[in-house]
């Protein structure tokens, strides 16, 4: 599961405090765009859509995409802590893992999304296009069916099913479980600009 870097510095204790760090924010990274791209349609009365539509939908795919690559390396570079997790829980990153792979997400992160189109010798736009589709679908109502799969809407009657958003919440409550994880920021002390 787990390729670990021999030549980190950081004990067991500050690893398993990262990944944590890593496994919360990929809570919100996969939770919060299906979240906003739900309550959008459903709040919007846009008929024909229009560019809000577009934009809106291109931030939750390319965001969606960001976290789903962010735990996949989270998984590969920490991924030992979790050897003595549950092993329903080590069979849904696995199951995670291979669909990452097989859906090619860190092609379309690379080449189309995270970095400029430095390929375009190799790859054309409808090459991104193309990934972007074998994910997502190519309509809202498939969008909507992905960001599901996500993060359900409703979360009740799905612990230990395969949903990305769970599993990265269920692996942050094992390594809760192992370390104290110290909020990095506190809210209560953020002041307003």
């Amino acid at each position: 599961m787990a390729k670990h870097n021999a030549k980190t510095c950081l004990s067991e204790q500050q690893r398993l405090e990262m990944f944590g760090w890593i496994l919360a924010d990929s809570v919100y990274d996969l939770s919060i765009p299906a979240e906003v791209f739900r309550g959008y349609c459903a709040h919007s009365s846009e008929n024909p859509p229009n560019k809000m539509l577009e934009g809106v939908v291109r931030m939750c795919r390319q965001s969606t995409v960001i976290g789903i690559c962010k735990l996949y390396d989270a998984f590969r570079s920490y991924g030992d802590l979790l050897q003595n997790s549950p092993e329903e829980l080590r069979e849904r990153i696995s199951k995670f893992l291979k669909h990452v792979e097989q859906k090619n997400y860190k092609f379309l992160r690379s080449k189309f999304i995270a970095h400029n189109f430095d390929a375009y010798e190799k790859y054309t736009y409808q090459d991104g296009q193309d990934a972007a589709e074998s994910i997502f679908g190519s309509s809202v109502g498939e969008l909507l069916e992905y960001l599901a799969w996500v993060k359900p809407a409703n979360g009740s009657g799905y612990e230990g099913r395969y949903f990305p958003a769970f599993i990265a919440s269920d692996a942050k409550e094992y390594v809760r479980g192992l370390v104290d994880l110290k909020p990095r920021v506190s809210m209560r002390n953020a002041e307003k600009d």
